[in-house]
């Protein structure tokens, strides 16, 4: 055999050996990686979150004076003419777990804070739930927001601050509205081709019943949905029964758009005579610029009761983001009453985020 034939064998049997080895290691690596992936698909963590927000605000106007709030204030958002009304701080628990099916187990609860400390009451609580959410959808139970209140929530560029429209004439607010929440309650949102659905309950109306009242049920549903790439439209409903005072029930609907660095938003609510008794018209619009956002907003309050009491909101302001936990923002609001009077807003703002999270 010649030096060539010995060669070509010794290599043939070096490849016989060193193939197997090959598959082995191939497979090896293999079911490795499906481990490793496997592992990466079962998740467990827990998350402390605190966000803190100071305003530096001042207040003047007729309607102001009359209730004695003409003054300069710290505070933390504005509503309903006063100041810590459907604010923004909080400090929120979040623990999770992740099945290898993508299914998710979940608790949340959260305190909520101003700038006199935590709220009195059950006010002093956000949202306080548990939950499972997988391919057919998530359902929690708890303390919670209505569909009504979170299909449009952040339509206002200035909300939870004291240039938002909510509660100054320019949207609907507390539990029943866009603002608070609201215990006892279950809800079931899903999300198909874009489209959210939203679906709850509670044996709860979320405000306090005189003494021998019983509080009704609530129901709420709402859609968001997308009808061009830049164009969303939702629509939304609420009903509270009727504790004596005229239905409670409420329906709204809106769309917004964004066209290069512009958004625009409309919106329109129907307030039956156990709440405000009127309808409330929103837009607003924002110009970005990178982490700098211009915005302007005005609302309108058509008062259904015998006293005709209309409303208009006026807001202009800017918000500069300087990185994930940090935003300062400013600007004016105006609110006015045909009967009650005007109020008139000007202050700066700072938002500071802060979270904790630790994979288990």
């Amino acid at each position: 055999m010649s030096k060539a034939e010995e060669l070509a064998m010794s290599q043939l049997r070096t490849a016989q050996f060193v193939a197997p080895l090959f598959a082995v290691s191939l497979l090896a690596g293999a079911i490795h990686t499906a481990v490793a992936d496997e592992e990466e698909q079962s998740s467990t963590f827990f998350e402390v979150t605190a966000r803190v927000q100071t305003e530096l605000v001042g207040v003047d106007g007729s309607a102001a004076e009359a209730r004695g709030k003409d003054n300069w204030y710290i505070t933390d958002s504005w509503g309903n003419g006063v100041n810590n009304n459907h604010n923004w701080s909080a400090v929120f628990l979040h623990g999770e777990h992740k099945f290898d099916n993508g299914v998710r187990v979940f608790a949340r609860h959260g305190w909520n804070y101003d700038m006199d400390g935590l709220k009195d009451g059950r006010a002093k609580y956000r949202e306080s739930y548990v939950g499972i959410a997988g391919d057919l959808g998530m359902v929690r139970a708890g303390r919670l927001e209505s569909p009504y209140k979170l299909n449009t929530l952040q339509w206002d560029p200035f909300v939870a601050t004291f240039l938002q429209a909510r509660t100054n004439m320019g949207k609907s607010g507390g539990p029943l509205g866009a603002g608070a929440y609201i215990d006892d309650a279950v809800d079931y949102t899903l999300v198909r081709n874009g489209v959210t659905y939203r679906a709850f309950y509670s044996n709860n109306d979320g405000q306090p019943a005189p003494q021998g009242v019983e509080r009704d049920s609530t129901f709420s549903g709402s859609i968001n949905f997308p009808i061009h790439e830049n164009v969303e439209l939702a629509i939304a409903h609420i009903d509270a029964g009727n504790r004596g005072a005229g239905k409670r029930q409420g329906t709204k609907v809106g769309a917004r758009t964004r066209y290069q660095q512009f958004t625009f938003a409309v919106e329109y609510e129907f307030r039956d005579e156990g709440l405000e008794n009127g309808e409330f018209l929103f837009l607003s619009g924002t110009y970005n610029d990178g982490q700098r956002n211009w915005s302007a907003s005005y609302g309108q309050f058509m008062d259904d009761g015998i006293q005709n009491n209309d409303g208009e909101y006026y807001a202009l302001g800017v918000a500069q983001r300087f990185n994930r936990n940090v935003a300062v923002h400013a600007g004016f609001r105006r609110t006015e009453r045909d009967i009650t009077g005007g109020e008139n807003a000007v202050g700066i703002g700072l938002r500071l985020t802060w979270g904790y999270r630790h994979n288990l």
